[in-house]
């Protein structure tokens, strides 16, 4: 590869321009005529716009650094999907500062995510770490949603369901929620109780709410649905009492609805 040499300096008011003008373009064809049109130049100021075709390299070394002044004007596509990393493990960028996160995938981690703005997260998934206000037990470390099926029974006969049941998992807290419409329980007798909740209890008495209950059972209207530690299945107490309820007589047009909030191991 031959490089360039500029061999004349142009001087301006000078009668000689000319001809000098003419030797540096020869310079420039002498350099050039090997057909790799490559140039070395140490050093290169351009003041006007610029425009590079074909593939860039820039840089030969890792110790060589590209510094940006300018405004970048348009997106930073990469080449390949999924293919190439913004930063590593051992050089990460400092702050990322945007207006949204969209993640096919959660699963890195995560030391700190700060929403300035108090924007909600679309679609945010399992961190491994945590997502961390701080530390230690603050740290989140579990989002979920999901369904569950959820069937109604008697400790001693009949069964209803499975009916689909929906859930949200935040941490360690699980919120529950199912719905039995106008459902026949001949045959009912027992205990009764709503089994296969999405996660076991943890530690403690958890008790729910009903927005709706019209049961055959010998304790109606006054139940209390209620799951306890290590159980994945709720009993519905009298409030007061330290009994579950017990199906009194069964049959068609039983409701129950109903959502419970409670611990997971």
């Amino acid at each position: 590869m031959a490089y360039m040499t500029v061999t004349n300096t142009l001087v301006n008011g000078n009668t000689a321009d000319a001809g000098e003008l003419n030797t540096n373009f020869s310079d420039v064809i002498s350099a050039t005529s090997d057909g790799t049109k490559d140039f070395n130049i140490n050093a290169l100021t351009c003041a006007g716009a610029v425009a590079f075709n074909g593939n860039m390299t820039l840089g030969n070394a890792t110790s060589d650094t590209v510094t940006f002044t300018a405004r970048v004007a348009s997106d930073i596509l990469p080449s390949a999907d999924s293919t190439y990393d913004l930063g590593s493990s051992s050089l990460a960028f400092a702050e990322v500062h945007t207006d949204l996160i969209v993640a096919n995938a959660a699963t890195a981690l995560v030391a700190g995510l700060v929403d300035t703005n108090a924007q909600s997260f679309d679609g945010l998934k399992t961190f491994e770490a945590g997502i961390k206000p701080s530390s230690g037990s603050d740290a989140l470390t579990h989002y979920e949603e999901g369904t569950w099926s959820g069937s109604i029974t008697g400790s001693t006969g009949g069964s209803s369901g499975p009916n689909t049941g929906y859930y949200i998992k935040i941490g360690k807290l699980v919120t529950a929620t199912i719905e039995f419409n106008n459902f026949n329980f001949a045959g009912g007798t027992g205990t009764i109780s709503i089994i296969n909740l999405p996660f076991d209890a943890g530690s403690g008495k958890y008790y729910g709410s009903m927005w709706s209950l019209s049961l055959d059972s010998d304790l109606t209207p006054d139940l209390v649905p209620v799951i306890e530690s290590g159980n994945n299945f709720i009993y519905f107490y009298k409030q007061g009492s330290g009994s579950p309820a017990a199906w009194s007589s069964a049959g068609a047009g039983n409701y129950v609805r109903m959502t419970i909030t409670y611990i997971s191991e």
